[in-house]
């Protein structure tokens, strides 16, 4: 999002009106923002407060010196030179541009009192120490060494800057959306180095260790007696090959309940539309994943989140030492 930079410009003002000008529209022809005191021709201290609550506000500080020291507080010190002090203690960037040749410049827009003389080359000599400046001389050459000056220093020093209201709302939004992007991004990476991990727990129970599975079912010799409960004591490695066949490719994992009553309505001869417990099913689930025998996969369909189980490697070599020894 492309930014403005509010740029202070500081001259003794009578005898730099012009200048001023010029220097503005150059600013302004770089689409940037000129900030000043032209509204304010006469300076004082109270004035002066509010001069620097605008230089703290700025990006830049231009300084223009010309042949005259200009208005000075009851110390005797320029408010052009107040300003310049505030600004570099401010750690503000400036950028100064000395007249290079004020002899030639007509009386009215020079010193002429001695002391005042001598204030304004002070200043002009403080105003070179450790930082470049340069020097004009006319108006066009100003705005050449301004144009060039401020570019390098924007582009070099880019400044906090200035953006529209609606502009800086479409900013934090599209940010917003990058860091969505990117978050998931990250999270559909990581579900891509997860989702065939098998999680192994130590300490979970053998192929030869047995469940108690609850079920319920209708009776088959008098089916007037209608439904009831009972139980089935199975191994996990009789579990493993009630439903290890089915899973050698992804099933969805509500089947597993199928599975082992489909396994369990063939064994048991008394029985038929066999149920089993949904929580019984899920122990089953759960202990299968435990094991290492079975892993998990997630995906949508229709809108809705569905879990799919798949046997793993282990899983499958699991299930041919089960189907062996139950043969």
């Amino acid at each position: 999002m492309a930014k403005k930079y509010q740029v202070f410009i500081s001259s003794t003002f009578t005898d730099l009106v012009v200048e001023r000008q010029e220097v503005i529209r150059t600013i302004l022809d770089l689409d940037q923002i000129p900030s000043g005191m032209e509204a304010f021709p006469a300076a004082d201290f109270e004035q002066f407060d509010y001069i620097k609550k605008v230089i703290d506000e700025c990006d830049y500080y231009i300084l223009i010196i010309g042949a005259k020291y200009g208005s000075t507080d009851e110390k005797g010190v320029s408010y052009t030179e107040l300003e310049y002090d505030y600004a570099t203690k401010s750690g503000k960037v400036v950028l100064a541009f000395i007249h290079s040749d004020i002899q030639n410049l007509p009386v009215a827009k020079s010193e002429t009192r001695e002391d005042r003389i001598k204030k304004l080359n002070k200043f002009r000599e403080k105003t070179k120490k450790n930082r470049l400046v340069k020097f004009w001389n006319g108006t066009e050459s100003l705005k050449a060494s301004v144009a060039v000056s401020l570019s390098q220093a924007m582009r070099q020093v880019p400044g906090v800057g200035w953006i529209r209201g609606n502009a800086a709302a479409s900013e934090e939004l599209l940010n917003q959306i990058n860091n969505l992007r990117n978050e998931n991004d990250m999270l559909v990476k990581e579900l891509r180095q997860y989702k065939n991990k098998v999680v192994k727990i130590e300490g979970i129970a053998g192929l030869n260790d047995g469940i108690i599975i609850r079920y319920s079912g209708i009776g088959r010799k008098n089916p007037t007696y209608g439904r009831r409960d009972a139980t089935r004591s199975m191994t996990w490695g009789e579990i493993l090959v009630a439903v290890g066949p089915s899973l050698t490719s992804y099933q969805k994992s509500s089947s597993l309940s199928n599975l082992i009553e489909r396994y369990i309505s063939d064994e048991v001869q008394d029985m038929s539309s066999v149920y089993v417990a949904a929580t019984d099913a899920d122990k089953v689930k759960i202990q299968l994943i435990a094991m290492g025998l079975v892993k998990t996969y997630s995906d949508t369909q229709d809108d809705d989140y569905v879990e799919f189980l798949k046997l793993t490697e282990e899983g499958r070599e699991k299930l041919l030492i089960a189907g062996s020894a139950k043969k």
